[in-house]
C-alpha cells in the first residue's frame, strides 16, 4: 500500500477498450487518458482506432457498446499512433521533463500490456520511454490489499462499478474509455483518503 502515501506529481490515468483479451489476437479500438499533475487535471484525450489484431469477441463489443460496423470506419490503427505519439510527447516535455509518467487506472496492468503491444507492432516506443514499467497506481489492487490489511470499511468487490457505487463516485457510462478513466482516478483520491486520514 505504499503507493497511497505520497500522491505522485505526474501521472497519466489510462483506460482502453478492446476487442478481446488477447495482444496477439485482439487490439485496442478506445483510449483514454487523464495527464494529472500535482493532483490536478492537466489535459484529457481519447483515441478511438482500428484494432491491431484480427479477431474480436462477441462478449467484448457487448460489453464496450462497439459494433463491428462502427470498428471498421476507425482510422488504422498506426494512424492513430502518430497522432497518439505526438501528444504523448508534448505532454512529457510540458510538465517535469526530466521525469517519466506514473501509470494509474483500474487493473491497470492490462492496459499497460495492449498499449506495450501497439508500441511493438507500430515499431516504436513512445509509450515505454515515458511511462515507468515497473510503478503503476492500481485501484483495484489497493482495493484487494486494504481489504486485507483491515484498511478499509468497504468489504465488497474490487470491480470498478462496485467500488464506484460504494463511494458515490459518479460512473454513468461504464466500459466507455473516458468515463472509467475518469472514475478511477477519483477512486483512487478516495481511497487515498480513507486509507491514509
Amino acid at each position: 500500500m505504499n503507493e497511497l502515501k505520497n500522491k505522485p506529481r505526474k501521472m497519466i490515468w489510462g483506460d482502453l477498450e478492446t476487442t478481446g483479451l488477447s495482444t496477439k489476437d485482439h487490439g485496442i479500438i478506445e483510449v483514454a487518458f487523464i495527464v494529472d499533475i500535482d493532483n490536478e487535471i492537466a489535459e484529457e484525450k481519447v483515441f478511438t482506432m482500428k484494432p491491431t489484431g484480427k479477431g474480436a469477441t462477441d462478449k467484448a463489443l457487448e460489453i464496450n457498446g462497439f459494433t463491428r460496423e462502427q470498428i471498421r470506419n476507425f482510422t488504422c490503427w498506426f494512424e492513430v499512433y502518430k497522432d497518439f505519439s505526438f501528444w504523448l510527447n508534448v505532454q512529457t516535455k510540458k510538465y517535469y521533463q526530466t521525469e517519466k509518467f506514473i501509470l494509474g487506472g483500474h487493473n491497470v496492468s492490462f492496459d499497460n500490456r495492449f498499449l506495450l503491444s501497439w508500441d511493438i507492432v507500430c515499431d516504436q516506443n513512445s509509450w515505454s520511454n515515458v511511462v515507468y514499467q515497473n510503478s503503476f497506481v492500481d485501484t483495484m489492487k489497493m482495493i484487494k490489499n486494504a481489504q486485507k490489511y483491515g484498511q478499509l470499511d468497504y468489504k465488497g468487490s474490487a470491480s470498478l462499478g462496485a467500488a464506484c457505487a460504494n463511494y458515490n463516485i459518479r460512473l454513468d457510462n461504464a466500459h466507455n474509455a473516458l468515463a472509467d478513466t475518469r472514475a478511477s482516478r477519483d477512486l483512487y483520491y478516495k481511497l487515498e483518503d480513507e486509507t491514509w486520514h
